[in-house]
């Protein structure tokens, strides 16, 4: 029997940008809380996007935010994971001589920190998704500053920079994973969505079999292999199709709450 249910947001549940049937999600919610069903947001995004997601509900979800390295139940902290602070000025130093034209941004939290060369255009485009924008003349300026994760954008070439910056990151304490639609974040090695999962199953006293997860890109692989109910969306990767046990319709299709709405039929 399924006890918690977890899913990731962009190219998973969220149907478009910044948008989801919010009428269906409420009879699925309704349903899911009546059967003391905890659904979990599991996501690359901060806290505030997902408060500005979810405006009536984000103290009744749990969320696990920056790719695994916060986690909030209903309302309240419960961990956070940062980078290692001795390693984060190499790091940036290296990003910022190597990749001046890439975009990049250092997750705090509540605080983005941004370049001040960043187009105003985008800096406006993401004031929808952080509470505060800071700006920085280098990016080693916030060596010193507690990150989650660092998010950059390639225009061009983002296979071979990746691989670039995965082979610089050998023999450090970060890893670097695809996000999808040209992104990347570098994180800690530790830090999964599965590590949230993780710890809501020894809290609740789960097994992988009463997890249902859903995803698309390679930042949710560890958690589709974790668990039996482990669905890609009709628009992922082929990687997240090769290990996920079932398919769902996809996030144009309001996949994830098509499958819920047939789960719930049949309990």
């Amino acid at each position: 029997m399924i006890k918690l249910i977890a899913t990731d947001m962009d190219g998973t549940f969220l149907s478009g940008h910044n948008s989801y049937n919010e009428q269906r999600f409420e009879a699925v919610f309704e349903e899911l809380k009546k059967r003391e069903i905890p659904l979990v947001i599991a996501t690359g995004n901060n806290m505030k996007r997902l408060r500005d997601l979810f405006p009536k509900h984000a103290n009744q979800l749990t969320f696990i935010a920056e790719n695994g390295a916060q986690l909030v139940h209903k309302g309240r902290e419960v961990f956070s994971l940062f980078m290692d602070k001795e390693e984060q000025e190499p790091l940036l130093r290296f990003l910022e001589e190597r990749f001046p034209d890439a975009q990049h941004f250092l997750s705090a939290g509540e605080v983005t920190y941004v370049l001040e060369t960043l187009p105003t255009e985008q800096k406006a485009f993401l004031s929808q998704f952080f509470t505060s924008i800071e700006e920085l003349s280098h990016l080693h300026q916030a060596s010193q500053v507690p990150l989650y994760r660092i998010s950059i954008q390639f225009e061009d070439n983002f296979e071979q920079n990746f691989a670039e910056i995965e082979n610089y990151l050998i023999g450090t304490s970060f890893r670097v994973v695809e996000t999808g639609f040209n992104w990347l974040d570098i994180l800690p090695k530790t830090v999964h969505k599965a590590v949230g999962l993780d710890y809501l199953m020894t809290e609740w006293q789960l097994s992988p079999a009463e997890v249902m997860v859903f995803g698309d890109s390679p930042n949710d692989l560890e958690m589709l292999e974790r668990f039996e109910y482990s669905y890609a969306m009709a628009n992922a990767t082929d990687a997240v199709k090769a290990v996920a046990n079932f398919l769902a319709p996809s996030h144009t299709e309001d996949g994830v709450l098509q499958v819920l709405e047939n789960v719930l039929k049949e309990m």
